[in-house]
């Protein structure tokens, strides 16, 4: 529960210094925030199966929210998904079309889980950083 408490107070912190949070992280930090209490919850009230569901799937299930934070951000974010406001939605559309290609990798690849959720996550953030190095060499 410590986790989902200082991702909240993160998440917190960002919002009020007014400090736009890295849309990859904020997914991330979304899904601890949200899932942790849910596990918790659900095991308080006694309910293992389901419990024992969700955790067996809560650390691939961030490539999941990171998508669908960036769909949330695509629509409804003057920055976007690719976190930075005047880029041409195409920039955000990329990376979502990729977030969801992780989802895809977890799907058919699987494997340890540094395979199938690290190593997307981390190309998820180098292609982010690739596409605004180009936006502000162009």
């Amino acid at each position: 529960m410590a986790g989902a408490v200082l991702a909240l107070a993160v998440l917190l912190g960002f919002r009020i210094a007014r400090i736009p949070a890295d849309t990859i992280y904020l997914g991330s930090n979304l899904h601890i925030a949200l899932i942790t209490p849910l596990i918790v919850g659900l095991y308080r009230l006694g309910w293992p199966q389901p419990t024992r569901l969700i955790e067996a799937h809560s650390f691939p299930a961030v490539l999941v929210t990171i998508f669908l934070t960036g769909c949330a951000l695509t629509l409804w974010s003057q920055r976007g998904f690719i976190g930075q406001p005047g880029l041409p939605r195409r920039c955000s559309l990329l990376l979502l079309a990729c977030s969801a290609a992780t989802i895809l990798w977890w799907v058919l690849v699987g494997g340890p889980d540094l395979v199938a959720v690290g190593l997307p996550i981390i190309g998820l953030f180098v292609l982010r950083a690739a596409i605004l190095r180009r936006a502000a060499r162009v």
